[in-house]
């Protein structure tokens, strides 16, 4: 196995630069030369420069070498990494510590760090697998605050698998674990609070969700980061918003946007930025939000997010819709259309929007193809709030055509839906 100063010293000489040219803006050549000949040890940070420079993922670069790190130093530098979000590059330090006989590391920490990098990665099944074995270790050890630790992890990755009665059932197991503490860690508890409000929210039980949002914010008090308080802000505002009380989604909004603005992160902000106008969005000022959120979708554009820009051109598309604006509507989801991908589930979105201006042009035939279309893609994506207000538009519409045994299929078809769904992620009825 190589060392690190093996990797760079090829990877450099591969590119054709000098030891000079590497070290530009970064550090002293005699720095790099030290690297080089494994006498010195560079910082993540300067890891991640050097990686950038010789044009290679941080992964590639610590991937099959051999770093002659103590344990606690190499599981410092893993930390580093996911702090600043570089997973990919992590694993490969957490595995062999995980791999090792550990005397001044706890295994439980390293296995967990892992289980988190797999899991931000979308290596799901190993995550999954990684983070049963510790609750189940955990159990046996009786250390119930690692338990409820872990189980919020796991409430975390159904939820974005979308297993919503998996991710609910881990996430109250989490909350009951917590409240069994005798030393209760209130920024745990909002957490957790935080998470199950996120899975009520996806299946639809958005009262239930505004209630946990706010119990959330009320036991956490300054314990929150600024983002996460942003996170829970958007959440209530989004959850008020679908309950019709404009007036509360407003004000959570405006608190999300302005804790969200000291960050000073600008891709965030960007998209939080759009979420806002969109829960905001009022028929008097209608025109000035579609301008803004087509804005919003040049500047995607222009930073190559594609799919990005095409769901701020759909949210454009919404509000011309909800305004009468049928013509400018049809334009802008052609545009939302050509940066989308066939199956990203914001298609759905785009169909129901069609349905609509195909009903509005008295063309029932192409609205009835287009909402079957939208359902399709909601049930494929588990998007479960979308699919049943798509599922009972398109029963009322069968209602009124006196179709009515069609429209009991429809609501029948939904429920076996839901069902089978939930029995294949192991929930019986």
């Amino acid at each position: 196995m190589n060392t690190l100063g093996d990797k760079i010293r090829e990877l450099r000489l591969r590119k054709g630069i000098t030891q000079i040219e590497l070290a530009a803006g970064l550090c002293t050549p005699s720095m790099v030369s030290q690297i080089e000949a494994n006498r010195a040890r560079p910082s993540y940070k300067m890891l991640f420069g050097l990686a950038q420079k010789l044009e290679t993922p941080l992964e590639n670069l610590l991937k099959d070498i051999e770093l002659d790190l103590e344990q606690a130093s190499q599981y410092k530098m893993a930390l580093s990494m996911t702090k600043a979000k570089a997973y990919g590059a992590a694993i490969p330090l957490l595995e062999r510590l995980a791999e090792s006989t550990l005397t001044k590391v706890s295994p439980f920490k390293v296995e967990f760090e892992l289980a988190k990098c797999y899991m931000e990665t979308g290596e799901y099944d190993k995550s999954s697998l990684l983070f049963n074995k510790i609750v189940d270790a955990a159990s046996l050890r009786q250390e119930n605050d690692w338990v409820a630790q872990v189980l919020l992890q796991l409430a975390d990755l159904s939820n974005r698998k979308k297993e919503y009665q998996v991710a609910k059932h881990h996430g109250y197991r989490a909350l009951e674990v917590m409240r069994s503490l005798d030393a209760q860690d209130p920024f745990l508890h909002a957490q957790i609070l935080t998470q199950l409000a996120s899975i009520h929210e996806n299946i639809g039980e958005v009262k239930t969700a505004s209630d946990l949002y706010e119990q959330a914010l009320e036991i956490s008090g300054g314990l929150l980061s600024m983002k996460e308080k942003a996170k829970t802000y958007l959440g209530l505002a989004e959850s008020f918003y679908r309950q019709n009380d404009f007036e509360k989604a407003s004000e959570f909004a405006e608190r999300s946007y302005s804790a969200l603005a000291e960050l000073e992160d600008r891709h965030a902000l960007l998209t939080w930025k759009q979420k806002l106008l969109m829960l905001q969005r009022s028929a008097g000022e209608w025109r000035e939000t579609v301008n803004e959120l087509i804005g919003i979708a040049s500047t995607l554009q222009a930073n190559q997010e594609q799919e990005n820009a095409g769901v701020a051109l759909l949210d454009a598309a919404t509000v011309q819709y909800e305004n009468g604006a049928l013509a400018e509507t049809e334009a802008t989801l052609e545009r939302a259309k050509q940066l989308l991908s066939p199956h990203h589930p914001a298609m759905g979105k785009l169909y129901r929007l069609q349905a609509g201006l195909y009903s509005s042009q008295g063309e029932q035939g192409q609205a009835d193809k287009a909402l079957e279309k939208a359902i399709r893609i909601f049930m494929n994506h588990v998007m479960l709030a979308e699919l049943r207000e798509a599922v009972n538009v398109r029963c009322e519409q069968l209602n009124q055509q006196g179709r009515i045994q069609e429209a009991f299929e429809q609501m029948k078809s939904l429920d076996g839906y839901l069902i089978d769904s939930l029995g294949k992620r192991g929930i019986a009825l």
